[in-house]
């Protein structure tokens, strides 16, 4: 059978794709860690972009501590990633969350994850997940 399929290089500046996966490690402002999953992580030389919604816990707590870390998880702990996917570290759970995610306050335990602490932030990395990136917000937009 003859290939009829044409291909093209590309060297592209940026390119996004978006991610199946990452999952945020943050801490609240009694310094207890959330894991927020998110599939819109890219990065940029040295700059990681983050696309968070902004009611989330995870957005909160980057905000006010400025630290967190994105840890890319294989798909051997998909199941432990599904665990959390409806549980928010909002409580009280905001009214547009509520038909869908319940407060969980420990998702380390629920997902069945690992903490380990970071080397350069406060907020733990995920002993599952074996890429890790240890980051400090540089600046924040909030579309509105």
């Amino acid at each position: 059978m003859k290939d009829i399929t044409n291909f093209k290089t590309i060297d592209p500046q940026i390119l996004y794709f978006g991610t199946p996966v990452a999952l945020i490690t943050t801490l609240d402002i009694d310094r207890h860690p959330n894991i927020g999953p998110i599939s819109s992580v890219w990065a940029l030389g040295w700059t990681i972009m983050l696309g968070l919604e902004c009611g989330s816990k995870t957005y909160q707590n980057l905000i006010a501590q400025k630290e967190c870390v994105i840890n890319l998880p294989p798909s051997a702990v998909f199941k432990q990633v599904e665990k959390i996917a409806t549980l928010t570290g909002a409580n009280p759970v905001p009214d547009y969350k509520k038909d869908k995610y319940r407060y969980e306050a420990d998702k380390f335990k629920v997902g069945g994850f690992h903490s380990l602490p970071s080397d350069l932030v406060q907020p733990p990395r995920i002993a599952q997940c074996r890429i890790q990136f240890e980051a400090r917000l540089k600046s924040s937009f909030k579309h509105r």
